[in-house]
Parts: structure tokens; sequence; C-alpha cells
């Protein structure tokens, strides 16, 4: 699999319905169940969210915010990173999500492939940050 950007994500980013900057956003950990296709547009569409100890169902709350660079001509869309610090995790991708409050509003913004899967035990599970960058 490969990491996605949402389409939903930018067509509410250029309607105004998802600010970067002022919007809360949340993460939420998936395993291989959750099979992430450009079209999903809201956490309700997302199969396979992680269930384990020191894991708390909804994610964890992150930052999210825009960057321009003058001198590359681009725009980075920053996914701040979470920790969740005692857990027992297996984890394959992470969604980053606007959070609205309930699963059928809250909008997708980007799923991001681990590449295999990712496991804690009894330990800290640390998911880093991404940049998703646009570049002219």
């Amino acid at each position: 699999m490969t990491s996605v950007l949402f389409d939903s994500c930018l067509e509410k980013h250029f309607a105004g319905d998802i600010s970067f900057p002022s919007d809360k956003f949340r993460v939420i950990l998936v395993n291989a169940q959750y099979a992430p296709k450009p079209d999903h547009s809201s956490r309700s569409d997302v199969i396979g969210e992680v269930s384990a100890e020191g894991y708390t169902k909804g994610g964890a709350a992150v930052a999210v915010s825009i960057t321009r660079n003058k001198t590359e001509r681009s725009f980075d869309i920053n996914l701040g990173g979470a920790a969740w610090s005692s857990s027992t995790i297996v984890a394959r991708g992470a969604v980053y999500f606007k959070d609205n409050g309930h699963p059928d509003l809250d909008d997708l913004v980007a799923y991001i492939d681990f590449n295999g899967n990712v496991v804690s035990t009894n330990g800290p599970f640390t998911l880093a940050a991404s940049i998703l960058r646009f570049q002219n």
C-alpha cells in the first residue's frame, strides 16, 4: 500500500471547510484490515482501527499546519506526531482527520502507510510527524 491524501481533504480545504491552522485534528492507528481509497471521505469509511492496551479508540489529538516556502515554491501540510507511552500495539498505518465530533462527520485528511506492521510491547509507540508537500 502507499500513503494517500484523500480527495475530499483537498476539496474541503479549497472550499474553506478545512482550515489547517485553526481546526482540530486527530490521528488514529489502523491495522492491515484497512485498505485506504482516495475517495474515502469520513472516519466511518475507516475499518480496522487498532484495539490495544494503552491505545484509546479515536486516537490522539495532533497539530496540523501549513508552511509556505517561497524559495522552493512549495506548501507543506505538516501532520503532527503522536505517542502512546505504555502500550502494546500492532499498527500498519495512521489516518489523520479533522475532528468534527463523530465518525460520520469527521473529514479524512491522509493515510500514512508504515510499509509493514509497527509493534510496541509494554512500551512506547511513537508516530513521527509527516509532511505532505505541494510544489509548483
